[in-house]
């Protein structure tokens, strides 16, 4: 029996290949062209930024409050230039 057709609804979304996913962004060592891709640089240097701010906002719920209520700021300010 041969498969020509398969209706969306049984199409999981982690099957699809034109999603970003954020694992798409880790470097590999066998991916040579990581450092010249200039999204893949801005990516990892906002990723140390965002990682030291989570590391210091870890240690409280005040902290980590702290930082969720500021990042909602610039997300929906973000998402409006988007």
């Amino acid at each position: 029996m041969e498969i020509i057709n398969v209706p969306e609804k049984y199409i999981l979304p982690r099957w699809r290949k034109d999603l970003k996913r954020c694992h798409t962004r880790v470097k590999v060592g066998y991916y040579d062209d990581w450092t010249s891709n200039l999204e893949a640089q801005r990516y990892e240097k906002l990723l140390k930024k965002f990682d030291e701010a989570a590391d210091w906002a870890v240690s409280s719920d005040d902290k980590m409050m702290m930082l969720w209520n500021w990042s909602l700021v610039p997300h929906e300010q973000l998402l409006g230039v988007v």
